[in-house]
């Protein structure tokens, strides 16, 4: 997973700043913004547990004064611009038990803005996979996976299979890393009016199409070409 949130941030143009890491048993990675557009600031963690009692009343504090002590790279812009992400590994019948303690992380206010991204290995490995044999960045990756038709379908079936594990790895990183971008494929649609044309012609229904959408119930013409038109295709 490490690589693969490391792949999203120099895509994006961010640079990672070394930071001291305050607890020992936990991975970080600390990425910078400085674009015209906006300055950001997110501190990325790799967890196998949040629910530790101290993760919010200790380690939290202790990761925003590792911040604050940065020995280079400090910005006092980043005390109203930080951001957590919290890279948790884990199964799925984990995270149907852990759904509320991500849930009061992610909406406690205090420190950070709050992300929790759960992971497991195998839809890590197909996506980082899917990053190695390609030349695209990671937003065009995601993007297209996401807008596939096929994985979608699998997913909105809860089908347990390779595509709905993959595709759901993607749209947890689309959705909780705020600067991604959903790009929405535009796909072309075909002329309707065409085919209802060519679907009449073939029946011989495209005169009495016409004959309807000029019809006045007035004129006795247009009514008798109707009759004409419906006898003949009934015979």
């Amino acid at each position: 997973m490490k690589s693969i949130i490391q792949k999203i941030f120099n895509d994006n143009g961010f640079n990672n700043i070394k930071i001291a890491n305050p607890v020992e048993e936990s991975h970080i990675e600390f990425w910078a913004n400085y674009s015209d557009n906006a300055v950001n600031f997110y501190l990325v963690l790799f967890e196998n547990n949040i629910l530790t009692e101290d993760f919010l009343s200790w380690k939290i504090p202790a990761y925003f004064n590792a911040i604050k002590q940065l020995e280079t790279g400090y910005d006092e812009r980043m005390d109203k611009n930080l951001s957590m992400i919290v890279c948790v590994k884990t199964d799925n019948d984990e995270t149907q038990k852990n759904s509320e303690k991500i849930f009061e992380i992610e909406e406690d206010p205090y420190f950070f803005k709050k992300y929790v991204i759960t992971y497991d290995d195998n839809n890590s490995k197909e996506l980082k996979a899917k990053f190695n044999e390609s030349g695209e960045s990671s937003n065009a990756i995601l993007n297209r996976i996401i807008n596939d038709s096929t994985m979608f379908l699998s997913y909105k079936m809860n089908e347990n299979n390779a595509l709905t594990s993959l595709y759901e790895i993607c749209t947890k990183l689309m959705i909780k890393i705020p600067f991604m971008r959903l790009e929405k494929r535009l796909e072309e649609l075909d002329d309707l009016s065409e085919k209802i044309n060519e679907e009449l012609s073939e029946k011989s229904l495209l005169a009495f199409k016409d004959s309807l959408l000029g019809f006045n119930e007035n004129d006795e013409r247009i009514i008798d070409n109707i009759l004409s038109i419906i006898e003949d295709n009934v015979e």
